[in-house]
């Protein structure tokens, strides 16, 4: 896992932890506790959820951080916080919704809308059928509706 992440001091690696870049020295960020011993209230846990990014797209991000203080399950939320736009090295402004819409629209080809059906007594192929239009629909949508109205709530 270690060859994997960006080393602090910047060496060799794959992807960047940006929760630990914005809180690099802060101690007992744990993101899941053990529930049987009521380990949250004492923070003895362990650190298993990650937000991690690539190099290129560090400059897009804006905040990333745990929310330990959120309840209702061993794990804690983590999220980053992107900018809208950012100013390239040309003097430059791109709009992060630009260049999410010039990626494809259609999911990977290992999403489950290819995956074969299930067969059998009380299979409902057309309750299927509107999952999966369901599904293309989600997929479709405009995420940077979605991406403001989360933001917000996370800032109340």
């Amino acid at each position: 896992m270690r060859d994997f992440l960006v080393p602090e001091d910047g060496g060799v690696g794959l992807m960047v932890d940006v929760t630990r870049r914005f809180w690099p020295d802060r101690k007992g960020m744990y993101t899941c506790w053990n529930t049987k011993i009521s380990a949250r209230e004492s923070n003895y846990g362990t650190r298993i959820d990650y937000v991690m990014v690539t190099r290129g797209l560090l400059p897009w991000v804006k905040a990333a951080d745990i929310q330990p203080h959120i309840k209702g399950s061993d794990h804690c939320p983590v999220y980053v916080d992107l900018h809208d736009e950012i100013v390239d090295s040309n003097g430059e402004t791109i709009r992060l919704q630009d260049v999410m819409r010039a990626q494809t629209t259609e999911p990977p080809r290992i999403a489950s809308r290819f995956w074969d059906e299930p067969v059998g007594p009380g299979y409902d192929k057309g309750r299927a059928e509107r999952r999966r239009e369901d599904v293309d629909a989600t997929w479709r949508c405009d995420f940077f509706k979605w991406s403001s109205e989360a933001r917000r709530e996370m800032r109340a």
